[in-house]
């Protein structure tokens, strides 16, 4: 399953916007955060279908803190080991709670 994800990165807040609009969830009030660096935010994506939304994850300080999907779902097996993978490779901290 090593070549079902990929990560995209948002190029404008409209991306953030959009990505808040397409999972239901309040990414787009993350925008001034962002805006200032205080934290970062990158998709996850299906390599099949890149342009649609699945997750969403929050990077601050080297970690990943969060990984929301739809309505706020929680990540599924295959996301996670995508996710720990990504971040072994990137040495990141995979610190997203269950």
């Amino acid at each position: 399953s090593s070549g079902k994800y990929c990560t995209a990165i948002p190029l404008s807040s409209k991306d953030i916007v959009q990505e808040g609009v397409d999972l239901n969830h309040c990414v787009g009030s993350y925008v001034e955060k962002i805006l200032e660096g205080e934290i970062y935010i990158f998709f996850l994506r299906e390599v099949a279908k890149p342009q649609e939304s699945l997750l969403t994850l929050e990077f601050k300080s080297g970690k990943i803190i969060q990984a929301k999907g739809a309505y706020n779902r929680p990540l599924i097996e295959d996301e996670r080991k995508f996710l720990h993978r990504f971040c072994n490779e990137k040495q990141l901290v995979f610190a997203v709670g269950e």
